[in-house]
């Protein structure tokens, strides 16, 4: 849109079973990075990382067909841990990239809970983890976390972030029907991370 009055369908943006995407605030030897979760409906599923030149790149088809097989991978679901999505866009911190992340529950096959983590990827190479919460940042508690999550126990799933200082606001969306905001400290977040999180 040029007037948020009129707005024009673009997509799809890829060919294939993906969601929740960003691109990174700054270019990577003169390109663009997507990162981009792959496979949610059909796990496990995986994060990538896409480099691009041009934005027109992400809607030609030849292009996903060689950036899909040049993607960089850094997450990847797990049998205890099949779904792994991206959350916020990334904060940029002085040597590291911070993203809050869904941590979904899963048990005798089902999808239980959604919770929030949050991971540190390498500044130079966003494709390396450098540290991941082991354990949930927040987990779903409260009424508006609970109510209407059904068939799950409660939702809580990170979609947001803001710095203020050192201080970082966490938007969420709890039981798929409100928005909700947890704060933290962002050095004692990384010290956390940094030491394992758990």
């Amino acid at each position: 849109t040029e007037d948020f009055r009129k707005v024009s369908k673009i997509g799809p943006i890829c060919p294939y079973n993906s969601r929740a995407g960003f691109v990174f605030p700054r270019k990577y030897d003169g390109k663009y990075l997507l990162a981009l979760t792959l496979n949610p409906d059909l796990p496990p599923s995986k994060v990538v990382l896409i480099y691009f030149d041009k934005f027109s790149n992400l809607l030609d088809r030849e292009f996903w067909e060689a950036a899909l097989s040049e993607a960089r991978l850094v997450l990847q679901g797990t049998s205890t841990r099949p779904l792994v999505e991206i959350g916020t866009p990334p904060l940029e911190l002085d040597s590291y990239w911070l993203l809050f992340i869904p941590d979904v529950v899963y048990e005798e096959g089902r999808f239980r809970e959604v919770r929030a983590t949050a991971i540190l990827l390498d500044k130079d190479d966003p494709a390396r983890v450098v540290a991941r919460s082991e354990k949930p940042l927040l987990s779903p508690t409260l009424e508006y976390e609970l109510t209407y999550s059904e068939p799950l126990r409660g939702v809580l799933s990170p979609s947001g972030v803001v710095r203020f200082g050192d201080r970082v606001l966490l938007y969420y969306g709890a039981a798929d029907r409100y928005v909700a905001v947890a704060e933290v400290d962002v050095e004692g977040l990384v010290k956390y991370l940094l030491k394992g999180g758990s």
